[in-house]
């Protein structure tokens, strides 16, 4: 991450207004937010496979 959701929509505006793209990766949970916020976001990765190393032992995942 880039140093919170903030910073994140920071940068994001800033390559909009550069109409540069940006593709936030990593906890799509977190990110989908920013995309549906943000145009400048073009692509949001899903790593399936990492989801398990974020699961809490005995807990609801």
């Amino acid at each position: 991450m880039i140093g919170g959701i903030t910073e994140a929509m920071r940068v994001a505006t800033v390559a909009g207004h550069y109409g540069v793209g940006v593709a936030p990766h990593f906890l799509p949970a977190l990110f989908v937010h920013l995309a549906a916020a943000a145009p400048a976001v073009t692509w949001l990765e899903h790593f399936p496979l990492l989801e398990p190393l974020f699961r809490q032992s005995g807990g609801f995942g």
